[in-house]
């Protein structure tokens, strides 16, 4: 009987040793991981990305992702529209899959995000009506749900945005006057997507 209790216990303990190496070990993947995409988002590149997506987008406020991509097919600023947005997809399905460390989300996307989704993705993507702009608008329901209150009212209060025709934004207060058409491009003002 001393052999079998030595032997169960030996098993069990070897169980219990695997199994928390185990959720040890996948916690630290899914922290890593977590942090790597977030250094992709914030590097040099994307952030240029994002600049130069924000300046197409803040030419054409009233046009569809649709109509944007007829027009600029094949130019860098349509190109890096869908960097972003394929980004953000991207995001989404490690979130839904738990390969990430879920609370994170919120704190290190979520205000960058949820300003995408309301100056440009809400009027410009999810007409679309295909899977990608389901995916955004699940995105940005799941943060907005799962972040803290306090945390998505921040975000708002945050958030400077470019006038749209006939588009209110939520907490404009602080809304940017469009350069005059008649400015040269070199003369006009920085767009300015999210201050990062």
């Amino acid at each position: 009987m001393n052999v079998w209790v030595t032997v169960s216990s030996a098993l069990f303990g070897t169980l219990v040793g695997a199994s928390l190496t185990w959720l040890i070990s996948r916690h630290q993947q899914k922290l890593y991981f977590t942090l790597d995409l977030h250094r992709e988002f914030n590097s040099a590149d994307m952030v240029e990305v994002r600049y130069s997506a924000g300046r197409l987008l803040e030419k054409h406020p009233e046009k569809s992702l649709r109509e944007l991509t007829d027009k600029y097919i094949g130019t860098p600023e349509l190109h890096d529209i869908w960097k972003i947005i394929l980004f953000y997809q991207r995001l989404w399905i490690v979130v839904q899959h738990r390969r990430v460390i879920r609370k994170e989300i919120p704190p290190l996307f979520g205000e960058i995000f949820d300003w995408w989704y309301v100056q440009a993705f809400e009027r410009q993507l999810l007409p679309l009506d295909n899977k990608l702009s389901r995916d955004i608008s699940d995105f940005h329901s799941w943060l907005t749900k799962t972040a803290k209150r306090s945390e998505v009212e921040e975000w708002r209060r945050s958030h400077i945005f470019w006038p749209a025709p006939g588009i209110e934004h939520p907490g404009n207060s602080r809304a940017r006057s469009m350069p005059e058409d008649t400015a040269s491009t070199s003369q006009r003002a920085e767009p300015k997507p999210h201050p990062d």
